[in-house]
């Protein structure tokens, strides 16, 4: 969609916001489908601690 500025439709933060959870829930449940994604997190040095 192309809105301007001032047309842009009032509601477009909680459904970015509600697409943006489904998301994050989404590759938080793949951690359930295989280790290789559990292993893969705990050895990112950021994300090490994702899973405590």
């Amino acid at each position: 969609l192309h809105h301007r500025h001032d047309e842009a439709p009032e509601h477009h933060l909680p459904i970015n916001l509600q697409a943006a959870i489904v998301k994050a829930r989404d590759y938080y449940n793949r951690l359930d489908l295989s280790p290789a994604y559990y292993a893969a997190t705990i050895l990112h040095p950021r994300l090490k601690n994702y899973c405590d």
